[in-house]
């Protein structure tokens, strides 16, 4: 679905199958290139399935844009919050992974208020070796 649709459809047949409720908004409406759009959706897919399994949302809002020269993907959820990239590997792998094409892995997740996992990556990125 990635690879013949793009990122946004992808987002939304995975979201499809979740087990809660999960809004897909596109407002960057483009495709990318190939290994931006598997980053992206690679970060946001964990993000979802980390909220549904560890946050105890009832629901879960996933945002496609642009900001700032970069493809961003926002997930949002209404759970426990208390993620942190210092716990665990899966959050720094995505973060290792989007470093590779310039891009960063931001988390904001204050106990009791939530998590919100920002993806970037530039348009136009500097590779890292």
């Amino acid at each position: 679905m990635l690879a013949a649709r793009g990122l946004a459809a992808a987002l939304g047949e995975a979201a499809a199958r979740a087990p809660l409720p999960v809004t897909v908004v596109d407002e960057l409406h483009q495709r990318l290139p190939a290994d931006h759009e598997a980053a992206l959706y690679f970060s946001a897919a964990e993000a979802v399935t980390n909220a549904a399994k560890h946050a105890q949302p009832t629901e879960i809002r996933v945002h496609i844009g642009l900001r700032n020269g970069s493809a961003c993907v926002q997930v949002s959820d209404d759970g426990v919050g208390g993620a942190s990239l210092e716990h665990g590997t899966g959050l720094r792998g995505l973060s290792d992974r989007l470093a590779t094409l310039g891009g960063r892995l931001r988390i904001a997740s204050s106990p009791g208020a939530g998590t919100t996992l920002t993806a970037e990556v530039p348009l136009a990125p500097e590779r890292k070796a």
